[in-house]
């Protein structure tokens, strides 16, 4: 049925779960069959994300900050008051 195993963010088991439609992110949504909550295999939103790849995207945004505000520093336009 499934290639990859699903198990409910809830209850824990897998035995039951059921494909349930689509959120409108596009994502698969299932239905456990034991708690009959709604979930997604998975999520674009933060709070949902762990807290590794939280930190990864962190430390990747503010090395793209700091690069910008480099770049930014060594343009020298004529007329700007430093």
């Amino acid at each position: 049925m499934f290639n990859k195993r699903i198990v409910c963010r809830y209850c824990f088991k897998g035995n039951a779960i059921k494909k349930h439609g689509t959120a409108p992110s596009g994502y698969q949504r299932y239905l456990c069959g034991h708690c009959k909550r709604t979930f997604q295999g998975e999520y674009i939103y933060n709070a949902y994300k762990s807290p590794e790849e939280l930190e990864k995207k962190k430390e990747y945004l503010n090395k793209e900050r700091l690069s910008l505000l480099k770049s930014l520093s060594n343009i020298d336009k004529p007329g700007m008051v430093n």
